[in-house]
């Protein structure tokens, strides 16, 4: 069967095919013109929740340097000393060695309560780095690196 070809206006065209004589199908135009709209709605999304995800991390990391804050001084209470700055905040999930000793040692918290929302390790120091506390609990931030505006600390949380 020979195709055949009617001439309209603008151009030369397939005759037309579907239901009802209607053009079945997208042209290139029509579905590029879809995906660019998509696009744009996706990256407006994405950069309105972006700052959410950041303030969300923040509060989870002030939550566990709470909650290990916490298990220092309960740890405190029962073994009559803090763990030292070597032992860190390792003491709280496994056993320290060296001194001081905890006699009466026993697991405080999980391997993944010590670090903070970005995955690095929260650190410890004894004497605290500001002046008013024993001890600092504190997170490097989302840069990873401390003494950095972004860090998060026990003095600035309590």
């Amino acid at each position: 069967m020979k195709t055949k070809f009617r001439k309209s206006k603008l151009s030369w065209r397939l005759p037309l095919v579907g239901w009802g004589g209607a053009r079945s199908g997208f042209t290139l135009v029509e579905m590029l013109l879809v995906v660019g709209i998509i696009a744009v709605l996706l990256g407006a999304v994405l950069m309105r929740t972006s700052g959410f995800q950041d303030s969300a991390r923040i509060t989870a990391t002030e939550q566990r340097i709470n909650t290990v804050v916490a298990a220092l001084q309960a740890y405190e209470a029962t073994n009559r000393a803090l763990p030292s700055q070597e032992q860190g905040l390792r003491a709280l999930v496994e056993r320290p060695s060296g001194r001081p000793p905890a006699p009466r040692w026993r697991q405080l918290l999980e391997e993944g309560d010590i670090k903070d929302a970005w995955g690095n390790e929260l650190q410890y120091a004894v004497p605290a780095r500001s002046g008013g506390h024993y001890f600092e609990v504190y997170s490097a931030g989302a840069d990873g690196v401390a003494g950095t505006d972004d860090d998060i600390s026990s003095a600035d949380v309590f």
